[in-house]
């Protein structure tokens, strides 16, 4: 277990860092009610900037894997979910963040 401790920060705080690092420019309020399409994006663009996932990668499923589903059509949205997902898991493994995510 890390003996570091990970700082409690504020909406304005994040905003401000994520701003200033160039990840993406978003609002106090964007924090506020998140959807599932802006969590997604936020998390795939702070992956992308500390260099664990690559964009282009968000987008591509694996075709052996949607080979195995009977229409996989209806499986792609959740096979990008699940992808990203993991990748966020093991970065926080990584991290020894013994938190669990929302």
């Amino acid at each position: 277990m890390s003996k570091f401790e990970y700082p409690k920060l504020t909406r304005p705080d994040i905003v401000t860092i994520l701003a200033d690092a160039h990840i993406v420019a978003i609002s106090d309020r964007d924090l506020v009610n998140p959807n599932p399409d802006f969590v997604a994006d936020l998390y795939t663009r702070i992956l992308v900037s500390l260099d664990f996932f690559h964009e282009e990668d968000f987008g591509q499923v694996e075709f052996s894997a949607l080979e195995q589903l009977q229409n996989p059509d209806f499986h792609m949205d959740s096979a990008r979910t699940m992808k990203l997902c993991n990748r966020i898991k093991g970065v926080v493994a990584l991290v020894d963040c013994q938190r669990d995510l929302p």
